[in-house]
């Protein structure tokens, strides 16, 4: 394979100008035959999803659609098990020029002031601390070390991470609003400290900005607000196993406590925590305890058969929209299983717990 020369991505979209709309990618490359194909892609957590592909002629190619904010996206040229060359660029409404080369006598092009060019600056400052981390790892693995060089090297490790999360926030906080800085909050939202985090959403929010990973964060922080313990329960109603609706409310004002168990079929956690759930079912049920179990399946079959299976008496029901679930949305749920406790009263009590905790916690609850 001819040696790749990264990066000759050009987004010619400044990047507070769209939050949304179509994008236009005209891409170019060299030396490459007619009918080759270039993909447009995103890197998952399996390697890079493909989104969209073309064929290149003339050693052009071109690709349109919609996007809202900002993404990162890779270009790919030529067989994706094999390819002749990729790079990554940012992508944003508008209009985007890609040129991107198999041979290595061309030079990367850059136009100032774009997102691509802050996201090429942001590469090289992330290739420098990387180079400094690998160096300081390195130290820490040589056992010959005293103790003063590793607490050295130790101070070292824990000051570069400082900074890459200093560096991180600062980039986003110079950038908003943009969808640029949207993208990035994204990414690097979780590594941040609570004061970061507080400081850029409340920024984002003087700024008036609209963008999607922004609005998405804001509504899992009030959802988790509103859901959690000492909040009033949130009313839903789903079928069951007959396609009758059954709503969450009718076993709430029946027993003492109600838990709400978010579980699928596919769920591997899941059917580890079931033996676990059971116990607690059958040690307090008729002390006045009921579970409502809400499957976040997508299929009826696999659901009722996993109820089966596992021999799960409580209620059960499911709208076959996996997370897309109102139920889910309503209790900021985003990873299974999930718990919810509530009292008589309509008032949550506790979330979120499992094996012991679960049980101990239900049982001083009903005393």
């Amino acid at each position: 394979m001819r040696k790749i020369i990264l990066a000759t991505l050009c987004a010619l979209a400044a990047t507070a100008v769209w939050a949304q709309g179509d994008f236009n990618i005209t891409g170019k490359t060299d030396h490459v035959p007619n009918g080759t194909k270039a993909y447009l892609a995103e890197l998952g957590f399996l390697g890079l999803t493909v989104e969209d592909s073309t064929t290149i002629n003339n050693n052009a190619f071109s690709f349109a659609g919609k996007i809202e904010g900002a993404s990162l996206k890779y270009v790919v040229v030529g067989p994706l098990d094999e390819p002749l060359a990729q790079a990554d660029f940012v992508l944003e409404a508008g209009n985007t020029e890609v040129e991107i080369f198999t041979q290595d006598i061309k030079s990367p092009v850059v136009v100032a002031g774009s997102a691509q060019n802050l996201w090429s600056k942001m590469k090289e400052r992330e290739y420098d601390l990387n180079e400094a981390m690998f160096v300081t790892r390195n130290q820490l693995a040589d056992n010959t070390l005293t103790q003063e060089q590793r607490d050295k090297a130790q101070a070292d490790m824990a000051r570069l991470e400082r900074e890459r999360v200093d560096f991180h926030f600062q980039t986003i906080k110079e950038n908003v609003p943009s969808a640029f800085s949207d993208m990035l909050l994204g990414f690097y939202f979780d590594e941040m400290t609570k004061a970061q985090r507080d400081e850029l959403l409340a920024l984002m929010k003087a700024k008036k900005a609209n963008f999607p990973v922004y609005r998405h964060i804001n509504n899992q922080l009030e959802a988790k607000q509103r859901t959690a313990a000492g909040q009033q329960y949130t009313d839903f109603s789903l079928p069951d196993a007959s396609g009758k609706r059954t709503a969450l409310s009718e076993y709430v004002k029946r027993n003492k406590l109600t838990m709400i168990d978010f579980w699928a079929s596919w769920c591997g956690p899941c059917r580890a925590e079931m033996p676990h759930v059971k116990k607690v079912y059958e040690a307090f049920h008729s002390k006045g305890f009921e579970i409502v179990g809400v499957s976040l399946d997508s299929k009826k079959d696999p659901w009722l058969g996993a109820v089966k299976q596992m021999k799960m008496p409580w209620p059960q029901v499911c709208d076959l929209l996996v997370w897309k679930s109102p139920a889910a949305a309503a209790y900021n749920v985003s990873a299974i299983p999930a718990t919810v406790l509530i009292n008589q009263n309509g008032e949550i009590v506790a979330r979120d717990l499992r094996g012991d905790d679960l049980y101990n916690k239900v049982a001083e609850l009903l005393k």
